[in-house]
Parts: structure tokens; sequence; C-alpha cells
């Protein structure tokens, strides 16, 4: 048995049994040693192991029956103030469950202070910090300067009960009663010297809080926010949207401070799942509710068709910005055509759909026809253009390497063929880092790992963005795409037969592969000995 700390933390038991059940898994001597010890049940079935079993383990080498009788005596010996603090984070964190756990443990949460008081909803006690110190509706909390406001209108709380509800919106109506600036919310930090400020409508509008919502529009919160609109359409919000357009939202505009549309904003989302994800549902909403699709965006005057057009194959969206409006031959700032664009980075369904709506095909130049050809797998007319204009040639370095990855996020194994005919080099990287190989690997497309492999793609080479080897890219992307780990096992197995090493696998940041993995990924890198050497 080992003591508990003199100041214990139940965050960091949480790790230890998760690091128990890693090293269990793994084979680690000591850890099935003290599983054993505790579960001598599971002998010979250590594989069925879990998280409740290693938590199990660890309460017991604590001296406490059960995993839940540990947590409840250290969350007990939390302090008043540092229980209060958890609370805030997680509001912060739209951590529902701990939020309402926390309340119905700790009652008295909304007396430690007037941000507690307002991110619980509790009505009285907010009152009765405002009578003991008017001031008190502007102070902040944290780095992010959060105002009691902004609490209010994040928390969750208001979903357990009408009863609830109501007394979220009367704490915030006493903070607005008291001065609270309806417009102040909290910042966030893109970056350590440029934090940029986030309403306290943003908030309500994630929460989901439709009175709190017309209560701040009716106190004069400005629509245009840079963030209340973008985001109640990403998650489809249409209440929400509804009431912002009521109160004379833009929906068309540019908006501070990233200066993009919330077209454009939506536009930018990976995938739309053939019209089913939640933001393309809200980009459908925007459309007909008046939005502009031929609004352009950032210095670069990108309009929401041709970033579609550039980037991966939404074409549910293309079709809905087309059928509202979108003009397929209006030119970005650099003189390319959404056309244009859906031909230079293999969107072929993109660029048909453009073609049926009118987009000038007679616009593309030599070089957009020889990528075409290529996209089409088609390498022998891919050749008769380079042949009839030999000054092309270094355009496949120059662009080979971000045409072999969006071959690769087409799926397009003829054109990868047809690239490497023509010369391109397989360690092309794209713009933002990474070889064909490398998004192959992330992407957990199988087939086309082995198709570049067999091709000849360097396995050990580093990516510019992140100082990584296509394997490293593998296990991040096992992390990222949960429930395909059998893919990217045989992802994995496939680069270390074709030699990927491990020292390159690891980011400039030092991570390792197995740090980055799903936990059968890394328990697979683990027993491959793909872990064995240096670990920065």
């Amino acid at each position: 048995m080992s003591a508990l700390p003199p100041s214990p933390d139940f965050a960091y038991e949480r790790k230890r049994a998760k690091a128990l059940l890693r090293d269990c898994r793994a084979g680690d001597r000591d850890a099935v040693g003290r599983v054993l010890a505790h579960l001598p049940r599971l002998a010979g079935s250590l594989g069925r192991l879990t998280l409740a079993d290693a938590q199990f383990v660890i309460a017991r080498e604590r001296g406490f029956e059960s995993w839940p009788k540990l947590k409840a005596h250290l969350e007990a010996a939390v302090p008043a103030d540092e229980r209060a603090s958890r609370f805030l984070d997680a509001v912060e964190h739209g951590a529902k469950g701990t939020v309402s756990r926390m309340l119905k443990q700790h009652p008295e949460l909304p007396h430690e202070n007037i941000f507690a008081a307002a991110a619980a909803g509790d009505a009285d006690q907010v009152a009765r910090r405002i009578a003991a110190d008017p001031s008190c509706v502007h102070a902040t909390r944290g780095r992010q300067a959060r105002t009691p406001l902004a609490y209010a209108c994040a928390t969750p709380v208001h979903n357990a009960s009408a009863g609830r509800a109501a007394a979220v919106l009367r704490a915030a109506t006493l903070l607005l009663d008291a001065g609270a600036n309806p417009s102040a919310g909290s910042l966030y930090f893109e970056s350590d010297d440029k934090p940029a400020p986030i309403s306290a409508l943003y908030h309500a509008c994630m929460s989901d809080n439709l009175p709190l919502v017309n209560l701040l529009l009716e106190r004069g919160a400005p629509t245009q926010d840079g963030e209340s609109i973008y985001h109640a359409a990403q998650y489809n919000r249409r209440a929400c949207l509804e009431a912002l357009v009521a109160h004379g939202a833009d929906l068309s505009s540019t908006q501070s401070p990233y200066g993009n549309t919330p077209l454009y904003f939506l536009a930018g989302h990976a995938d739309d799942h053939g019209g089913r994800a939640p933001w393309f549902h809200g980009l459908v909403w925007l459309l007909e509710h008046g939005a502009d699709p031929n609004v352009p965006s950032y210095a670069k005057q990108e309009t929401p068709l041709q970033s579609v057009a550039a980037a991966g194959p939404k074409v549910a969206t293309a079709r809905a910005l087309l059928a509202h409006g979108a003009a397929p031959n209006l030119r970005r700032g650099d003189g390319r055509t959404a056309y244009e664009l859906a031909v230079r980075s293999g969107n072929v369904a993109i660029a048909q759909l453009l073609l049926e709506h009118g987009a000038d095909a007679a616009s593309l130049g030599a070089e957009d026809r020889l990528l075409q050809a290529c996209f089409a797998g088609d390498a022998a007319g891919a050749r008769a253009v380079l042949d009839a204009h030999p000054d092309l040639a270094p355009a496949i370095a120059t662009h080979g390497g971000a045409a072999l990855c969006h071959a690769v996020a087409q799926n397009n194994a003829g054109a990868i063929r047809a690239m490497l005919e023509l010369g391109c080099a397989l360690d092309a990287q794209a713009s933002d880092g990474g070889t064909a190989l490398h998004w192959a690997a992330w992407h957990g497309k199988a087939d086309l790992v082995g198709l570049l492999l067999s091709l000849g793609a360097p396995v050990n080479v580093r990516d510019t963005r992140f100082g990584s080897s296509p394997l490293g890219w593998a296990a991040h992307g096992s992390g990222q795409h949960r429930g395909h780990d059998d893919t990217y096992i045989a992802i994995v197995d496939a680069l270390l037969t074709a030699g990927a090493e491990r020292e390159p696998s690891i980011n400039r940041w030092g991570e390792p592969p197995e740090g980055m993995a799903s936990p059968a990924v890394a328990k697979h890198l683990i027993a491959s000995g793909a872990t064995a050497g240096p670990t920065a």
C-alpha cells in the first residue's frame, strides 16, 4: 500500500490508472504484478483489463476499498476556492456532466464568488454579491478575463429544468441591470500578443440559451461580433440564428477581427459528409436567408466557392453555393476562377459541376491542362501538354508535392502514377508540409500507402511543418480518427517493413509516435519494438 501524498490530486490518480493500464497491456512486469496482486482473477486474461480495473488497483494501493471511495476522499479534501475554480473551468470547457455533478455534490459552490454564483445560475447569491459590491459585475477571471455575465451565458445548467433556466436568466438580468456590459465576455488568445474579444452573446449562442440570447440582443449586444453568427451556424442553432436576424444581423459581410464571412468560415470545414454535417445545414440556412455567397474574404479575396474548389471534395457544399447564386467565373485575388482551382486541386466532380453551371472551360492555361490530364490519370495526355510546352517542366517540381497530396485526398491512384511518370518527386512536399506518403498515412489510406511504398516513397523524411516522418503522421492520424485501429496498424506495419525508423518519427516538440497514437496503435508500436531507441 502506498500512502497519498501531502497534497493529493484526483487528476494525478486518474493519470496513474491510465498509465498502469497502458503499461500492463504492454507487458510491463511490474505493472502486471501490481494488477495481479489485487485482481488475481485476471491471471491469464490480462488482455481484457479495463480502465475500471486499473482504477480499482490504484484505489487499493492507496488503501481504499474502491475507486469511488478514493475519488470521494480526494474531492472532499479539495479547498473550497480550488473546488470553485475547477467548477468554473468545467463551465468554460462545456463539461456538462462535471458541472452538474459538482453542483449536486457541493451545493455551496455559488457562495464562493460572483463568477461561481453566475455560473450556477444562483440569482439570489448574485443579488447579494451585487448589493455588497456593485463593482463586482465588472470583475474578470483568469487570462481570458471572463466576466460574471460570460459565465452566466456559458453555463449549461439552464438545461437542467425550467426553474434553473429562469434562475440563470434572472442572474444575467441582475448583472446587466447593475451595469454589466452586454458586449463583454472573454478573450481568445489565437496568439500570445493578439487576444481577440469574445462576446457574451457568443457564449449564450454556444450554450443554446435562447432566452439569454434575446435578452442580450434587447440590451444592445451587437450581432456583428465576429463570432455569434459564425458559430450559431456551425452548430446549426436555428433559433439563435433567427434571433440574430430579427435584431438586424448582416449574414453576408466580413467581420472583425478575422476578415472573413460566415459562409467562408463554414465552407472551410474539411468535410460536409455528403450534406449531413451540422455546419452544412447552418450554411444552407444562411443562404436561404439571404447570405451573399459572392462576398470575398481575406487579403486573397477568395469566395466560399473558390475555397471549396481548392480544398477537399465537398460537392454538396459547392452545389448549395451554386444553387444560391455563387458565380463560377469570379476571379480570386490572384486571378484564378473556381473552375481553375478545382482542376488544379483534382476536384474532378466539382470541376464538372462548375462546368454545368456555366464555368468558362477556355480559361484553363497550359499548366492547368497539364494538371487536369494528370488528375484524369492520362499520362499520355499530360506528356503531350508537356511536349508542347517544355517550359512547364519546372512546374512539376514547383507544384508536384501539392498535386500528389491532392491526389491522395481524392484517392486517385491513377493521378499519382501519371505525375510520377512526368518526373514528380516522391519526396516533394505540399506547401503546408508533408509528402504524399505523409498524407496517405495520416488519413488512413492503406492502399495508397502500399502503392506509394511500392513506387519508392521515402519513409524517413521529416515534414517541413511538424518535423515528423510518415510513421509519426500515421500514429497521430490514429489518435484523431478513432475506430480505425486495424487500418492504422496495417499502415504502421507497412512503414516499418519498408524501413521506417523511430527517431525521424519524433516531431519537433519531442513527441514520440506512441504518445500521439490511439491506445491500440500505441500498444502495437510498443509491441513491435518501434519505441526502442532515442526519445528526443
